[in-house]
C-alpha cells in the first residue's frame, strides 16, 4: 500500500501527484509529468522526512520551468536553487503552518550533524550565496553576518514572489559573488607582490581561503536579529547595482557554486537507500487475444460437443443409453429449476425487504415552510410548528460480477458449485440487475509452454504490466441473455460439459490473471450499466498462481548489481487511476490481495469471497497459510479449531483479513443441493403445517449457502 508520507505529499499538493519511491539519492519533482520522486530513506527522523516532502511539495505547487531555456541558466542554476528554496519554503509554510515545526526541527538536526559542511570554518569567508543559504535554513543565530549592502539583498530574497524575481535576483547575486571573489584574488596577488612571491595559482588561492590566519576581514559586519529584517530601512535606500553575469568556464562555475548546498546534497544522498532497486508494475495484462468467450459462442460449442457425445454413446453402447443420458439431464434439470425457483422467489422477497430497510434508515425529514395548524397551540413551548416532508433517497443501481474457479481441483465439487452459481444467476435474473458470471480457465486453448514463455519475453518492457499466460474468461451468464439463451445455458451446464466438451475441461487456477483483467473491465461494466453499487464475488477452492511480468523483468526479492553485489528489490504495482502504490511479491495469494485491493480502491466496490474446502484440519490450515495474515502457529491452531466448529454449526466460517470485505469458507460436503420433501398429514392443524413448511424451506435455504449469505451482503 501507499506509504503514509507519500499520501501526505498528495494532500499537501492538493492534487493527485505521481509519487514514486525509487533507488535515487535525492528527492526531485518533475513539473511536466507532475511526478514527485522520493528516495527510500534510511535512518531518518519523522520531522526530517516531513520537511523534505514538504519542500518538494513546495516545488510542485510553486516552481515553474520557463527559465530553464535562458542562456545563462546553467551558470546560475545553483544560485536559483538556493533562492527558490527560500521562496517555496516560505510559501508552503504559510499555506500549511503545521509544517513550520517540522522545518525548524529538521534543519536543526541537519546543522547539528554538519550537513552543510561548515564545522570549524570561518563563516565570514563563505560566499554571499552560502551565507544566505545558512541564514534561511539554520536561522539568524547560526553565526552568519552581512554588510548593510548584503543585508538589502537578503531582504530582497525574502521578498521574492515569482520565478522571475528568483531569476533576476540570482543573476545579481552571482555577479556580486564573482566581484567579491575577484576582489579577494586581487588582494591575494597584492600580498604576494609585497612579499616578493610568485603570482598565486588557483589551488594557492583556495588554500589561502581555507586558512583563517591569512584572511584579513576588511568588511564591517554586524549581526542582524530576525525581527530587524522586516522593513528596517526605507524603500528608497540605495540598492547595489550589479551587472548580469555571463557564462563562465566549468572551473569558474565550480569556484563560485554554493558550497553549503553541495555539501547538503551530498550528505542527504547518503541517507538514501540506493542498495534497494524499486521496480514499478502496471495493473494491466498484455494480450493479443480476446480473453472473454461470449455466452453465444459457449452455447454453440457445448451444443456441438454434446451432440458429438450423444453420437459417441450411440456408437459405443446404444441409442437407448444415449437417450437415457440425454433425458436424465433434462428430467433432473426440470426438477432442479422447479425447486430452485421457490427458494429464489423467497430470497428475492428477503432481498427487497432488506433493501427497503436500508432505504428507511436513510430517510430524512425536512421542514416545508408551511405552518402545521395542529401544532400552533404549542408555539410558546416549541419552534417546531412547521409541516415536515419525509425525503426517501433514490435506490442505487446494483451491479454484480462473479468469477468461478474452473480448475481441476474443483472436479469433486464442480457439479454442486455450478448449481449454486445457477441459483445466483436465477436470483440476478429475477431482480433484474446488471450482472455477469465468468469462469476463469487455462484450458480453453492449447498454447504451448514454450510459446507462453516466448510471448512473455517478446512484450515490450516499457509496457510495465503482466503477461497473459493462456487463460480465458467463459461468460456463463449475463443480464444480456434472453430467457431462451438463459435456459439453454442452464441445460448445457447441467450436463457437466467439463467432462466431454473440448476446451471446457478443468485445468489450473488463473485467478490473478483474471483479477488484473478485471481492473479495467469492471470500470467498463460500471459505465455501460450505470452501476452505483458494485459487488465482486469469487468462488474458488484454491489460490491463483503467481503472475509473469512483461519483458525480462520479474517479481523478485533480490538481484545483483554490476559489481555482483546482492541488492534488495522492492516491487510495486502503481495504479495509474488512483495513483496508489501496492507492494507485491511473487506469492500468488499475496498478489490476489493486492489486485482485490486495487479493485476496491478504484471502484469502491464490495468484494466477497467463497472458498470451498473440506473440513479437515490439513485443508483449513492450508487455506489459512495461503489466505490469512497471521502471527504464530498458536494463532493458526486456534483459528482452525474455531473454523471447524463454525462449519459444523453453520455450514460456513466467516474469515477476516484475507483481502476481501468478507470471506466465507464453505465445506465441500455442504455444497450438495438438498431438496428435501414437504410432508403434511391430513389431520395436521395450521400450526403444524407452518412448522413443517419452515423445516422444508430451511433445508432448501441452508443447502444453498452461497445464495443465502449473498443476499444479505448485497442488499
Amino acid at each position: 500500500m501507499m506509504n503514509s508520507k507519500d499520501l501526505l505529499a498528495k494532500l499537501l499538493a492538493n492534487e493527485n501527484l505521481n509519487v514514486i519511491r525509487a533507488n535515487v539519492k535525492t528527492a526531485s519533482f518533475e513539473s511536466v509529468t507532475r511526478t514527485l520522486t522520493l528516495p527510500q530513506w534510511k535512518d531518518m527522523s519523522i520531522e526530517l522526512e516531513e520537511m523534505l516532502i514538504g519542500h518538494e511539495v513546495g516545488h510542485a505547487l510553486y516552481t515553474t520551468i520557463e527559465h530553464c531555456e535562458k542562456p545563462d541558466f546553467r551558470t546560475i542554476q545553483n544560485y536559483m536553487n538556493v533562492v527558490e528554496d527560500v521562496r517555496i519554503e516560505k510559501k508552503v509554510k504559510n499555506k500549511y503552518p503545521g509544517l513550520r515545526k517540522a522545518f525548524i526541527t529538521a534543519y536543526k538536526q541537519l546543522n547539528e550533524k554538519d550537513f552543510f559542511g561548515i564545522a570549524g570554518q570561518d563563516l565570514s569567508k563563505l560566499l554571499l550565496i552560502d551565507r544566505i543559504n545558512l541564514y534561511y535554513k539554520c536561522g539568524y543565530n547560526c553565526g552568519v553576518k552581512f554588510t548593510p549592502a548584503e543585508m538589502e539583498i537578503v531582504r530582497r530574497v525574502d521578498r521574492c514572489d515569482t520565478m522571475e524575481d528568483v531569476y533576476q535576483l540570482s543573476r545579481e547575486i552571482y555577479a556580486y559573488s564573482k566581484d567579491e571573489r575577484d576582489a579577494m584574488k586581487e588582494e591575494l596577488m597584492k600580498l604576494r607582490e609585497q612579499n616578493g612571491e610568485d603570482p598565486p595559482e588557483e589551488d594557492d588561492f583556495d588554500s589561502y581561503m581555507d586558512d583563517e590566519d591569512n584572511f584579513d576581514n576588511d568588511y564591517d559586519y554586524e549581526e542582524i536579529e530576525d525581527q530587524e529584517i522586516e522593513d528596517q530601512e526605507k524603500d528608497s535606500q540605495k540598492q547595489t547595482t550589479m551587472s548580469a553575469p555571463v557564462t563562465e568556464s566549468d572551473d569558474e562555475e565550480k569556484d563560485l557554486e554554493s558550497k553549503t548546498q553541495r555539501a547538503f546534497n551530498d550528505r542527504l544522498s547518503e541517507l538514501a537507500d540506493i542498495d534497494t532497486i524499486v521496480q514499478n508494475f502496471n495493473p494491466k495484462l498484455e494480450t493479443s487475444r480476446n480473453l472473454i468467450i461470449p455466452f453465444k459462442t459457449i452455447v454453440s460449442e457445448i451444443k456441438a460437443a454434446r451432440e458429438d457425445r450423444y453420437t459417441k454413446i450411440v456408437w459405443q453402447q446404444s441409442k437407448f443409453f444415449a437417450d437415457e443420458w440425454k433425458n436424465s439431464n433434462t428430467k433432473n434439470l426440470q426438477k432442479f429449476k422447479a425447486d430452485s425457483m421457490r427458494v429464489v422467489n423467497y430470497l428475492v422477497k428477503e432481498f427487497e425487504m432488506k433493501k427497503s430497510a436500508t432505504e428507511y434508515k436513510r430517510v430524512t425529514s425536512s421542514k416545508t415552510g408551511d405552518l402545521d395548524v395542529r401544532k400552533l397551540y404549542a408555539h410558546t413551548l416549541t419552534s417546531d410548528i412547521f409541516k415536515k416532508l419525509d425525503i426517501v433517497p433514490e435506490d442505487k443501481n446494483h451491479g454484480m460480477i462473479f468469477l468461478l474457479d474452473w480448475s481441476g481441483s474443483m472436479s469433486d465439487v464442480m457439479s454442486d458449485t455450478v448449481k449454486q452459481v445457477m441459483n445466483l444467476a436465477m436470483f440476478c435474473q429475477r431482480i433484474q440487475i446488471p450482472y455477469q458470471v465468468f469462469a476463469f480457465t487455462s484450458g480453453y486453448d492449447s498454447v504451448s509452454e514454450n510459446q507462453r514463455l516466448q510471448d512473455r519475453y517478446n512484450v515490450d518492457e516499457k509496457f510495465g504490466g503482466f503477461v497473459d499466460t493462456q487463460f480465458h474468461l467463459l461468460e456463463l451468464f449475463s443480464n444480456k441473455m434472453s430467457n431462451t439463451e438463459f435456459n439453454t445455458m442452464l441445460e448445457l451446464l447441467f450436463s457437466q460439459p467439463w467432462f466431454y466438451a473440448r476446451g471446457y475441461n478443468l485445468n489450473s487456477t488463473p485467478l490473478n490473471e483474471s483479477l488484473v483483467f478485471m481492473c479495467d473491465y469492471v470500470g467498463k461494466f460500471i459505465k455501460t450499466n450505470s452501476v452505483e453499487k458494485m459487488s465482486f464475488i469469487t468462488l474458488t477452492d484454491g489460490e491463483g498462481h503467481s503472475l509473469y511480468a512483461a519483458g525480462n523483468r520479474s517479481i523478485k526479492d533480490f538481484s545483483y548489481n554490476s559489481d555482483h553485489k546482492r541488492i534488495r528489490v522492492r516491487s510495486l504495482v502503481r495504479d495509474p487511476i488512483t495513483k496508489k502504490d501496492y507492494n507485491i511479491t511473487d506469492v500468488g495469494s499475496e498478489q490476489t490481495r493486492v489486485f482485490l485491493q486495487i479493485l476496491k480502491d478504484r471502484y469502491a466496490l464490495k468484494t466477497v469471497g467463497f472458498h470451498i474446502a473440506s473440513n479437515s484440519r490439513r485443508s483449513i490450515e492450508n487455506f489459512i497459510n495461503h489466505n490469512v495474515q497471521t502471527t504464530s502457529n498458536q494463532n493458526i491452531y486456534l483459528m482452525v479449531e474455531q473454523m471447524r466448529k463454525d462449519i459444523r454449526q453453520n455450514d460456513y466460517a466467516l474469515i477476516d483479513n484475507t483481502g476481501r470485505d468478507e470471506m466465507y469458507l464453505l465445506a465441500a460436503s455442504k455444497q450438495k443441493i438438498e431438496e428435501g420433501e414437504l410432508v403434511i398429514k391430513s389431520n395436521d392443524n395450521a400450526k403444524n403445517i407452518a412448522k413443517q413448511f419452515g423445516k422444508y424451506l430451511g433445508v432448501k435455504t441452508s443447502s444453498r449457502v452461497v445464495l443465502g449469505r449473498f443476499v444479505g451482503l448485497v442488499a
